[in-house]
């Protein structure tokens, strides 16, 4: 085993994941909390299985470890459709929610297990990858139907909710389809060259599931959908970047300057740490601009502005200051403050 440095973007979900997991049943040790903490361990042996792959020195090595991270994978939509209709307290599927789990456990693992559906490993620039076989297809079916039932719950369930119930359906469905990006990783599994971006998806649907379980009083969903729209992308340019660098640096410097792969992550790391801030600064402005003229976050706007009163020190310069927050607020051309005696 060897600390590969493409492993770190994995690490980093595994870690977001166990803290999101520990956080919410720590919170409140209620069913539909046990049955997220359920979803979010599959999702973790994934990570853990899949990072253990990346980090072999050898294919047999690399192998073993993929069998591990398919478990993960295999209960991953089993574990999902288990918190939906909990969240939804469908009680009348409860006996569907057990097969699904007698599937997984005694059907597809074993499947798993005897190289049904992997059969060894790929080796790309990056480190090893899982292999699929010619009958892998059967596996993503089944994945897939899990996935469609639960879309298929959550939509009809936005139809009928009313209220605060229908909001955090709202979130429920973005994220689900948020975490159906992550079957990019599949691409990989077929050998074609894309770098399996799959946790970024995954660790984005399990942030807003979170957001949802915590806010009883949601706010609105366009604040929730640019967020992610922000960190999203910087998560993506930021892993494009670094695997591009460490890539381009390890093979063509790496000899020539004696420079460690996890020298050159480090010093990485503490690049993107510097320009996190001014680049989410500069995303959130364009996504604004793109998505969101008509749109404003209030608290924001309201926080700024009493900063900016509390320093003017005359009437004119608190209506210059008062009336340029309402401009860049409401993004309108002009704003004037009358003020009366």
């Amino acid at each position: 085993m060897f600390l590969n440095p493409y492993v770190l973007p994995n690490l980093f979900c595994l870690l977001s994941l166990a803290c999101m997991g520990v956080f919410i049943f720590a919170k409140n040790r209620c069913e539909t909390n046990f049955t997220f903490l359920l979803l979010i361990v599959s999702t973790m042996l994934w990570q853990a299985g899949t990072s253990l792959v990346l980090c072999s020195n050898t294919s047999e090595m690399a192998f073993f470890w993929t069998k591990i991270s398919y478990i993960g994978v295999t209960l991953i939509p089993v574990t999902m459709f288990h918190f939906v209709t909990s969240i939804l307290s469908i009680k009348s599927l409860k006996h569907y929610v057990i097969a699904t789990y007698l599937i997984a456990l005694f059907l597809f693992l074993p499947l798993v297990r005897f190289n049904f559906f992997l059969e060894g490993v790929h080796r790309f620039h990056w480190g090893y990858w899982f292999k699929a076989t010619e009958l892998h297809p059967i596996f993503i079916v089944g994945y897939s139907s899990l996935f469609f039932l639960n879309l298929l719950l959550l939509f009809r369930a936005f139809l009928k909710e009313i209220g605060p119930n229908k909001e955090r359906i709202r979130y429920l469905l973005l994220a689900l389809f948020i975490s159906f990006g992550g079957a990019i990783d599949y691409f990989t599994d077929y050998g074609i060259k894309i770098y399996p971006l799959g946790f970024l998806f995954v660790l984005i649907c399990l942030a807003i599931i979170v957001y949802a379980i915590l806010r009883h009083r949601l706010m609105d969903i366009h604040v929730v959908i640019k967020k992610g729209m922000v960190y999203s992308t910087i998560i993506a340019i930021f892993t494009a970047v670094y695997v591009s660098a460490v890539y381009i640096i390890t093979r063509t410097f790496e000899s020539l300057l004696k420079l460690e792969s996890l020298g050159i992550a480090a010093v990485l790391i503490f690049m993107f740490a510097l320009a996190f801030h001014p680049l989410k600064t500069k995303i959130n402005e364009i996504i604004d601009k793109l998505f969101f003229k008509s749109t404003y976050e209030y608290h924001v706007a309201l926080s700024k502005a009493c900063k900016k009163v509390a320093t003017a020190t005359s009437l004119e310069e608190l209506k210059t200051m008062v009336s340029k927050e309402i401009r860049d607020t409401l993004k309108v051309g002009s704003a004037k403050l009358q003020m009366f005696e």
